[in-house]
């Protein structure tokens, strides 16, 4: 098996951990608060969670001046619930159209502007997903204990990533890092 692959198994581990803690939370939220009332599922939850992985992601591998080949495969084939280059297209009524292979194609100048875009953007998303997980996660025995699972897992995914090229940069980890912290660390009160 190769480096690039296992890389990619432990971080699909950790992507599963994320999911069942995010599952066990939405549920939680839609059984004992949402009843029913607003449609409230943990398919939504899920879908926003992965938005958010593949901005962190995204971001991270452009820190280092390349958005390669192997990166996109990584971020696109990690997730299985949502897709940001639909979530894009949705959000900008379709005057951003693109896929992956677009973007893949797009200049890391061109990438840093659209990446800059995307906290404001997914401003109204990220709160959608972080309040309802966070009321239940400060209800738990152990507030907090979710939160610092999520967190944990996404930076255990973000190393795996930063070394899928073969060469891991601080400034790589710290991409995402940064931009996990602007999306959910803000929401999630």
């Amino acid at each position: 098996m190769s480096k690039a692959q296992e890389l990619f198994n432990d971080a699909r581990k950790h992507y599963q951990h994320a999911v069942t803690t995010i599952n066990h939370l939405a549920a939680a939220y839609q059984q004992h608060v949402d009843q029913g009332r607003t449609g409230y599922s943990p398919a939504r939850a899920l879908a926003q969670f992965d938005l958010i992985l593949q901005t962190a992601l995204l971001n991270q591998a452009i820190a280092d001046g390349e958005f390669d080949a192997l990166e996109k495969q990584f971020v696109t084939k990690l997730t299985s619930y949502g897709n940001l280059m639909d979530y894009i297209r949705e959000a900008t009524g379709g005057q951003l159209d693109i896929d992956w292979k677009d973007l893949a194609r797009l200049d890391v100048g061109t990438l840093r502007k659209l990446i800059r875009l995307l906290p404001t953007m997914l401003s109204s998303l990220c709160d959608d997903f972080a309040s309802p997980l966070s009321l239940v996660d400060r209800s738990l025995s152990d507030p907090g204990a979710a939160l610092n699972s999520l967190i944990e897992d996404i930076a255990c995914i973000s190393k795996d990533m930063a070394y899928i090229d073969g060469v891991a940069t601080d400034e790589e980890v710290h991409a995402s890092v940064a931009m996990v912290s602007a999306l959910i660390g803000s929401h999630w009160n």
